[in-house]
């Protein structure tokens, strides 16, 4: 709605021999438009009567609120690094938003957006999810979302360490989608999304990405996450989705280029980039722990060859476990009223009455 007031920061990892930097535009805007003015910043008035540039390409037009850092493909070690240094192109905007490449936005999306934050009626709201596909949710035409549900973080699992199965990190799988339970308000959920996150812009600088964390693809989130929720940000599921993604649609013919490509160059770094993260979210076992782990599994392992009354107090505990697990989902999953007591007992439990 309002482009005038939206700065846009791209890290841009390309290849210099083969693609194209992402914000230049197909013509030199000097050639294609001989009568843009727009390189004076103070001159984009959008009622100037000056009509020949109606149909100016927007990054020609907007070119002034378009920051681009090009980076060598060869040099790329992930997302993290990349998004560290997104933030660091931050220069103090009232909001900040930051979202996947390859994504449609529908018409309106900044005010609706900002709109739905504000319902939250929590400065340290941060609306974030994995964002649904494009194929089945968006009308290219109009430009409109297509679908009544939207997507909300809920599910998580422990995912073994590729290089040491005694480590793990959370990683969130596919998510949940349907029609909102609570409506005028965002939904309180239990994770932070990369992928799509709206905030105060403060939440940038609190809870900057770690740079340190080379050729780490999954745990930057479950990072984030814990850093911004013990700093006071709490996480919402929107109410309505603004953007979506291209997942897969299209790439059947086209290989999808990933910093993977470039690995042999640093081996060793995802190794020790995840025991940086794991020994942060404290997920690696001390020797006390592997010692104690080890004890625990010859006792069951010994229980396990009785029966009777032993056996049977396997099963309660098991069945307590799936009880937690259920009960926990459904403080995430409530429905209407109960969601909202829940929210204000957290609200009232960890930050005082709310307002």
């Amino acid at each position: 709605t309002y482009p005038e007031r939206i700065r846009v920061a791209i890290v841009d990892q390309i290849d210099p021999a083969t693609d194209v930097n992402c914000a230049k535009p197909e013509r030199p805007c000097d050639e294609e438009y001989p009568n843009n003015n727009n390189n004076n910043k103070d001159s984009g008035d959008e009622d100037s009567g000056d009509s020949s540039n109606k149909d100016e390409d927007a990054l020609c037009k907007y070119s002034h609120l378009i920051d681009v850092y090009e980076m060598d493909a060869t040099l790329a070690v992930g997302p993290v690094l990349a998004r560290h240094i997104g933030g660091r192109m931050y220069r103090g905007e009232y909001y900040a938003m930051q979202s996947d490449a390859h994504m449609e936005f529908v018409t309106g999306w900044d005010v609706d957006i900002i709109q739905q934050w504000k319902s939250a009626k929590n400065e340290m709201a941060v609306l974030t999810t994995y964002v649904s596909s494009v194929g089945d949710h968006y009308d290219k035409e109009t430009g409109t979302s297509t679908a009544e549900s939207r997507p909300k973080m809920c599910n998580t699992d422990f995912d073994l360490d590729y290089y040491d199965n005694r480590l793990a990190n959370l990683m969130h799988g596919q998510q949940p989608e349907g029609k909102p339970d609570v409506m005028g308000e965002p939904t309180l959920s239990p994770f932070w999304a990369a992928g799509f996150s709206f905030s105060r812009g403060h939440f940038v600088i609190q809870v900057p990405y770690d740079q340190y964390l080379p050729m780490i693809f999954q745990g930057e989130e479950i990072n984030i996450g814990l850093r911004g929720f013990t700093y006071g940000y709490d996480y919402y599921a929107p109410e309505r989705s603004v953007l979506f993604h291209y997942y897969s649609e299209g790439r059947k013919d086209k290989k999808v280029k990933t910093f993977w490509e470039h690995s042999d160059a640093y081996n060793g770094l995802e190794q020790a980039s995840m025991a940086r993260l794991l020994s942060i979210t404290e997920l690696i076992p001390t020797a006390e722990d592997i010692s104690k782990n080890k004890k625990d599994e010859e006792n069951n392992n010994n229980n396990n060859q009785e029966k009777g009354e032993s056996e049977s107090e396997n099963v309660i505990v098991k069945d307590a476990i799936e009880w937690n697990r259920v009960e926990e989902k459904k403080i995430w999953l409530g429905q209407g009223e109960d969601r909202k007591e829940i929210s204000a007992h957290f609200w009232n439990r960890y930050c005082g009455t709310k307002g």
